[in-house]
């Protein structure tokens, strides 16, 4: 959801922070660096959602959450409780499918996690 917000601006964004997380997301815009961002969201995202390579879907979305959590952690502490429930929501679906190949197709039934109630 929130990739595509990027793509097509859907939910209105807030007023941009001030001091280094604006200046820092500036820089993203700009340089549509975000864009790239966005591409692996929607990728990571689609890939859980359709319960497909799932341990694929959770390699690309930790680089992109890790981003998140620092970004709030060391510039904009606002944000922070929200990316704390992302990292550990992430941690859950990554512990549950640890054992599986990373170019695993499908989970198998009963597999705990989100990826398993879109069929």
């Amino acid at each position: 959801m929130f990739g595509l917000n990027k793509f097509f601006n859907f939910i209105p964004m807030g007023p941009m922070p001030i001091g280094l997380g604006g200046q820092f997301s500036t820089v993203l815009f700009q340089s549509h660096y975000l864009w790239v961002i966005a591409a692996i969201e929607v990728t990571g995202g689609a890939l859980l959602l359709v319960n497909r390579y799932v341990p694929l879907g959770l390699v690309l979305l930790g680089p992109v959450i890790v981003d998140i959590f620092l970004f709030h952690a060391l510039m904009v502490p606002s944000g922070l409780p929200i990316a704390l429930l992302v990292v550990v929501l992430w941690l859950f679906l990554a512990f549950s499918f640890r054992p599986l190949s990373l170019m695993h197709f499908r989970a198998a039934h009963g597999a705990i996690g989100v990826a398993n109630i879109v069929v």
